[in-house]
């Protein structure tokens, strides 16, 4: 089933609840039918009782009188056209006239249904007769005069039957019909379907083709929502949503790719100029260590580099939500041994730490990670920290998590460029960033390790100048 097209699915999903709707009406019509049918078969035999009851009606006039009513009924269901039978039962189970086409046998009336009859009342049954089936009404009525007088024959039971042949056949006809009208009507159906379902599904394979053609070449494409029908548009938007996303991902792989060549063009260079160098002056010792040494400089600054590209491919493949050598770790301890390490590298700058948080909080977390995290941050602030000024640490226990903050007193992000602090090889200050050997990957190196631990990083100006970087780490609260 799912390898169907969807023009087939629907037509067959169509068909389907077609076909249970058309069984589900020719059902109820035949029901409703079969018993309008029975209700008029029953009518028909209930008239005939009537007239029997009228021929017997009770009257003065003795033997003579009942032996007339006896040729009246004998008189009204001569000829072998009439298809009813008909019996006329005293109370006592006498047989006072039947049919001559009964012969010698009777219609045989349950018990339970002469017991529960009112007088003047009648009730229609089934009964079989030498293996036919017949259609009955039963009447109670009064005796005739001459019987009357008779205390165990005061009331007759009147039974007209007739053969439920055609009655059948009327029941079989109407099946039959609304057979082939239905299997007409399903054939009709299929056909209109086939040409309506491709009327209908025309814009999903238009859609489908523009979707198709969009190539690397050819990312500013979007889909004319306007030419969609209704329904169709949210995945219009959808779509169009999504090839966005693929031209900012491949606009930022080909920056990427910019970027990097540009930050591995500078060593490159630096390396060939003072290998050239080398090669064009006669040896001598003090310049050839000054070249060596900036040869040296050149090379860590190449391994900083790629040792910053892996560590962002890394951080970016890695799953999110982080792995399983994630562990408890208690902030403020972990935090005491963070202001600890910079310690030193804080007084060369002229740079003081504050610590303050809670004791009561605890992440989960890849301790190696974490310390990267906040490793990263810390540094920043120290040098982007003015000396004399101080850099600040706090955690605090949220709704969402731990918050912990690092803040700093350094000459702050402008607002135009606090959106794209955490792209990659993005710098506010690019000279001051390549004199220090940054390469703008620090930001985007720990938005992509924050994201594999399951949390998330944010930047807010400090007030009063400076700025604040902010990441929440999922949080398990101490027990007790």
């Amino acid at each position: 089933m799912s390898r169907l097209s969807l023009r087939l699915r629907i037509l067959i999903l169509t068909l389907v609840v077609e076909s249970l709707t058309l069984a589900t009406l020719s059902a109820f019509i035949c029901h409703r039918a079969q018993t309008q049918f029975l209700d008029s078969f029953d009518e028909t035999l209930e008239n005939e009782s009537k007239v029997l009851a009228s021929v017997l009606a009770p009257s003065a006039g003795g033997e003579g009188k009942q032996t007339d009513q006896l040729a009246r009924i004998r008189e009204h269901y001569a000829g072998f056209h009439r298809r009813e039978l008909y019996q006329v039962v005293s109370s006592d189970g006498r047989v006072v006239v039947k049919s001559p086409k009964l012969g010698d046998q009777v219609l045989e009336v349950p018990p339970e249904i002469l017991d529960g009859l009112r007088p003047g009342k009648g009730r229609a049954f089934d009964l079989w007769r030498g293996g036919d089936h017949y259609r009955a009404w039963v009447s109670r009525v009064a005796a005739p005069a001459a019987n009357a007088a008779r205390s165990d024959a005061r009331e007759l039971f009147v039974v007209c039957a007739a053969m439920r042949e055609t009655l059948n056949d009327r029941l079989g006809d109407l099946r039959k019909y609304a057979l082939i009208i239905g299997a007409a009507f399903l054939l009709m159906s299929i056909v209109a379907l086939w040409f309506l379902t491709r009327w209908g599904v025309r814009p999903v394979g238009q859609l489908s083709q523009a979707v198709g053609s969009v190539t690397a070449d050819n990312l500013q494409y979007r889909v004319d929502l306007e030419r969609l029908p209704s329904d169709l548009r949210t995945l219009g938007t959808s779509i169009n949503g999504f090839i966005a996303r693929l031209e900012r991902a491949f606009a930022r792989e080909r920056e990427f790719a910019a970027n990097a060549a540009h930050e591995l063009s500078t060593p490159v260079s630096l390396l060939k100029v003072n290998v050239q160098s080398a090669l064009l002056h006669e040896p001598d010792a003090a310049k050839d260590r000054r070249s060596l040494e900036e040869l040296l400089t050149d090379i860590e600054r190449l391994e900083r580099l790629a040792d910053a590209l892996l560590t962002l491919s890394e951080a970016e493949s890695a799953p999110m939500g982080g792995a399983d050598d994630r562990e408890e770790i208690a902030v403020r301890p972990f935090l005491e041994s963070m202001t600890a390490h910079f310690d030193q590298d804080a007084c060369r700058h002229g740079v003081s730490l504050d610590l303050t948080g809670s004791n009561d909080v605890i992440v989960r977390a890849d301790v190696a990670v974490l310390e990267r995290i906040l490793t990263n941050l810390i540094d920043n602030a120290i040098k982007h920290s003015r000396r004399g000024g101080t850099v600040w640490l706090s955690a605090r226990r949220t709704n969402e998590g731990c918050e912990i903050r690092i803040a700093d007193k350094g000459p702050g992000i402008p607002e135009k460029d606090a959106p794209l602090l955490f792209e990659r090889f993005f710098r506010v200050d690019k000279s001051r960033s390549r004199d220090r050997g940054g390469a703008g990957l620090g930001l985007a190196i720990t938005k992509a390790l924050c994201e594999s631990q399951g949390a998330n990083i944010r930047y807010e100006p400090r007030e009063g100048g400076g700025s604040v970087f902010v990441v929440q780490v999922p949080i398990r609260m101490k027990n007790g």
